[in-house]
């Protein structure tokens, strides 16, 4: 994991308070980030204890509708556009890092932090625009596995994916 997309630290508590899941922009560094997590600080009421995860990529979420025929009568994927320009943190999962790391399935080769109100469900297609042969253009992925962590009962959180090259049509 590339710890320089991460920050942490004590904030002034402004009201209303942004929550996990939400978008900010640290005008230190450019970055946009979205929150991961809010905590009380115990040392005064009026501060507050943040993590941020950093983005380094843009997706688009597609999730099956089901096959119809096409105009060969074919029976075809159609694919439905849940969300899109969503700022998400992206990283390649390297082999030594599958053997360090017992949760990660052997098929997925990328995995993706992505707030918990997009609703990224398992079998959905991810589009993310990436270098490939020296020219941006866009990759599929396939979500093969999540974790969500859900910090309130209001579906405040971050969603870890796993994802694999999807070879669908």
């Amino acid at each position: 994991t590339s710890r320089w997309l991460y920050a942490e630290g004590q904030c002034e508590r402004i009201d209303p308070m942004f929550e996990p899941g939400d978008y900010i922009n640290r005008p230190a560094n450019g970055i946009d980030y979205f929150v991961a997590t809010v905590e009380s600080e115990p040392l005064g009421s009026d501060i507050a204890y943040v993590y941020l995860i950093g983005c380094n990529a843009e997706i688009t979420v597609q999730r099956s509708r089901g096959k119809e025929p096409n105009e060969n009568g074919d029976l075809t994927e159609i694919w439905e556009t849940i969300h899109e320009n969503v700022k998400v943190y992206h990283e390649t999962v390297d082999r030594s890092g599958k053997m360090t790391n017992d949760g990660l399935i052997p098929q997925a080769m990328h995995n993706m932090f992505v707030p918990e109100k997009y609703k990224v469900s398992i079998w959905d297609r991810i589009l993310m625009k990436t270098n490939v042969n020296g020219e941006f253009t866009y990759q599929q992925f396939r979500v093969e596995s999540i974790g969500t962590n859900i910090v309130d009962m209001n579906g405040k959180g971050v969603t870890s994916v796993q994802m694999s090259m999807d070879l669908r049509v």
